[in-house]
């Protein structure tokens, strides 16, 4: 049921990616700062850093793998929309083109 969820996550993450974050009560326009971006992958927020991650594949995917696994390896619901994340990069089913 939960990778169900995940991967229903997964198909519809191209909208999500191609809108702005509100991340703390601050509305951010995606991809617009790579380098912010890319910081926030440290986030003590689980959500907050999947979601910079999954955005950080398109120009630092040995990083975001890297993180994608970590987070994948650690208890919540995060864990399995970062493995389901990580499948379809692999598969080559995660468009990143947006």
């Amino acid at each position: 049921m939960a990778i169900n969820a995940a991967r229903r996550w997964a198909g519809s993450l191209t909208k999500l990616q191609s809108g702005s974050s509100s991340l703390a009560g601050t509305t951010i326009p995606l991809r617009s700062c790579p380098p912010g971006i890319t910081a926030i992958m440290e986030d003590s927020r689980p959500w907050v850093r999947l979601t910079a991650t999954v955005h950080t594949l398109a120009w630092d995917p040995d990083r975001a793998v890297g993180v994608l696994k970590d987070i994948a390896s650690k208890p919540g619901l995060t864990r399995v929309f970062a493995a389901v994340v990580l499948d379809e990069f692999r598969a080559g089913r995660l468009s990143l083109d947006w």
